[in-house]
């Protein structure tokens, strides 16, 4: 069996940004490589939605708010190896803020990727501490976590990071991206956002998730988790066929008894009878007429 491995491809975040980023392909993936994309964007007193880009299928979000996040998955073509950048939009007007990133993963069974994803929504939250009640479990003995925290709040001059990322079960968490940002005012909409993975071992749920942000974000708060399967070997022996034929011994009887003598042909010889007849006049004898030769004068 294979534990599924996160790379990131790359990442991106825009201050007033027009609704569309297209984030680096900066460390291209392989051909079937599984990727996710984590999407978030902060509106400020605006209604958006983020559009599914073609090749993507999308998972748990929330659109129509001022703060929309989204996931998207695809498995990864031969174009994905090249592509100089992976583009996302947003529906309905542009964004304060616009984050994204891209994630490779490997070693994620095809057709059987994702056992289990959630997503939770504060609107509005409260304080620096993402804490979020979870039950989703991965079906394979080795998987891979991904959660994503972002969280609004406006006024502060400082972009916000995310940081102390933990769960129950407990796991080892490595962050993946942080791509908060702020306008830089003293009232500009400011934004967090960020992405950690762990490996997840068993298939006992993890209740819980949280993360640390070093700025109070009193705004609207996300946050998205996503359990990936990993691959795994069939174990078994394969036995020889054998064949063991059935022979059937017959059993009969004739219902009479006696001796068989051998055959003798008897030929029938026929005998021919049969009659010959025969003239009855016979050569009686009678001499010639004599002749006087010597009498008679020759011509």
């Amino acid at each position: 069996m294979a534990a599924p491995v996160p790379t990131l491809v790359g990442s991106i975040v825009e201050n007033a940004s027009d609704g569309s980023v297209a984030v680096p392909n900066t460390t291209p993936p392989a051909v079937g490589d599984y990727l996710v994309a984590f999407i978030g964007a902060y509106a400020n007193g605006g209604s958006r939605a983020l559009d599914t880009p073609v090749g993507w299928t999308r998972g748990v979000e929330q659109d129509s708010d001022e703060q929309i996040c989204a996931v998207f998955t695809k498995r990864a073509v031969l174009a994905d190896t090249t592509a100089p950048s992976f583009p996302f939009t947003i529906s309905g007007g542009g964004a304060d803020v616009f984050s994204a990133c891209v994630i490779k993963v490997t070693n994620v069974p095809v057709g059987s990727e994702i056992a289990a994803s959630e997503i939770d929504i504060e609107d509005p939250g409260s304080g620096s501490l993402f804490s979020y009640v979870s039950n989703s479990a991965a079906v394979t003995a080795e998987s891979l976590a991904l959660m994503m925290f972002m969280g609004a709040n406006n006024g502060l001059s400082a972009a916000p990071t995310i940081a102390t990322y933990a769960s129950t079960p407990a796991r080892s968490w490595s962050e993946l991206a942080d791509i908060g940002a702020t306008n830089g005012g003293s009232t500009d909409p400011t934004m967090a956002f960020a992405v950690a993975s762990a490996p997840n071992t068993g298939t006992s749920p993890i209740t819980l998730r949280t993360a640390e942000c070093d700025l109070a974000l009193n705004d609207a708060r996300r946050s998205i988790l996503i359990i990936l399967n990993g691959t795994e070997d069939a174990a078994g022996t394969a036995a020889l066929l054998a064949a063991t034929p059935t022979i059937f011994t017959p059993v009969g009887h004739a219902g009479t008894s006696g001796s068989a003598a051998p055959l003798q042909a008897t030929p029938t010889i026929f005998v021919p009878v049969g009659s010959e007849d025969s003239p009855s006049e016979k050569w009686s004898g009678e001499a010639l007429p004599e002749t006087d030769w010597e009498n008679e004068p020759l011509p």
